[in-house]
């Protein structure tokens, strides 16, 4: 209310003077007090300090709400980090994929646990789906694996050490996590991929071809050197999400996490993405590119590629194995069974024959 009652005044006031200015300078002309010549001067004048008085008022409008903008950021900078560097940091293995372990982790959102006493395992180059409804902890689960935030009990280890003892810029070079809302930056797809580094082996190729994202690159105006929008406004969201696919994988991390990071690409793409990731590739494997899998799916086909299933119920592991075994269970299956009418739909509306 008070904007839409002070930006209309702010900008009749100026008018109004001019025309106060011009109605008395013509009676006083009249009368022989002033000149037709200072008139003008004035009306000038009057023009010339229009548009800096606009500015300061627009300036002291928008001042307090700029004011509690950044008291809001200082709150939340002089929060810290309550995340606790080792005291004497270890390193991962430098290539090959890396086990996880999952031990007794619960975890709270204002009081409320998201997680409550979870425990698995994954070995190395195995692929598991994190399957389960909203609000079932599995985005939770995926920030504490890659110690975005810390349990309030329990632990987790990757190939035998616990994650609080690893050092942090390793663990965010072995272990990749790619959301749903991927963050492109306002910068080349080469700066977006692989960052500043220069690239001599093909790391930038390799990545692109693996996450299924060479083919609309290449299409680009400038393929690699195209500049995108800011958070990738310029793309789909598909495309958006592919190439947050290949920033990971060009790290060659040797764990791979996957929080619904394919749910905007058309799933035949995503079929083939999945298979290349879990496929017993020679050339990955020399270059100490593969990776275990962790997927977090709501598709029935990207369930099927996994090679176990780990079944989350209000924040508990319910049950863990093969889709086929699961599908015993009434709440899985119910859940499966969502997820196919889904995928039918979705086909049926690309207008592709269902499989």
């Amino acid at each position: 209310r008070l904007r839409a009652s002070f930006e209309p005044m702010f900008d009749l006031l100026p008018l109004l003077a001019g025309v106060a200015v011009v109605l008395i300078g013509a009676w006083r002309v009249s009368s022989g007090e002033v000149t037709t010549g200072q008139i003008v001067q004035v009306v000038a004048l009057f023009s010339m300090l229009t548009f800096p008085l606009r500015v300061m008022g627009y300036f002291l409008e928008e001042l307090p709400m700029a004011v509690v903008s950044l008291d809001r950021v200082d709150a939340v900078l002089a929060q810290g980090s309550k995340i606790i560097p080792s005291v004497a940091p270890r390193r991962l293995p430098a290539a090959g994929p890396l086990g996880l372990r999952v031990c007794g982790v619960t975890a709270c959102h204002g009081g409320v646990p998201a997680l409550d006493d979870v425990s698995f395992e994954v070995a190395p180059g195995e692929v598991v789906a994190v399957v389960g409804a909203t609000a079932s902890g599995k985005s939770t689960l995926c920030e504490l694996l890659v110690r975005l935030a810390d349990p309030d009990q329990g632990h987790i280890e990757i190939t035998g050490i616990p994650l609080d003892q690893l050092d942090e810029a390793d663990l965010r070079r072995r272990v990749a996590l790619v959301l749903q809302e991927p963050y492109l930056f306002a910068d080349t797809v080469t700066a977006n991929v692989s960052g500043t580094d220069v690239e001599a082996d093909g790391q930038l190729d390799r990545a692109l071809q693996r996450a299924r994202a060479a083919g609309f690159v290449g299409e680009l105006p400038r393929r690699t050197d195209t500049l995108l929008g800011e958070r990738g406004v310029t793309l789909s969201g598909g495309q958006r999400q592919r190439l947050a696919l290949a920033r990971a994988l060009a790290l060659r991390p040797g764990l791979l996490i996957l929080d619904d990071a394919t749910s905007a690409v058309d799933p035949l793409v995503e079929a083939r993405i999945l298979a290349g990731l879990r496929a017993p590739d020679n050339a990955a494997t020399t270059t100490g590119e593969r990776a275990t899998l962790l997927v977090v799916a709501h598709r029935l086909s990207t369930i099927r590629l996994a090679d176990r299933v780990l079944f989350l119920e209000d924040g508990r592991v319910a049950a863990t194995g093969p889709h086929d075994e699961l599908l015993k269970l009434p709440a899985y299956a119910a859940l499966a069974l969502a997820y196919e009418r889904q995928d039918t739909l979705n086909v049926e509306a690309d207008g592709l024959e269902p499989t």
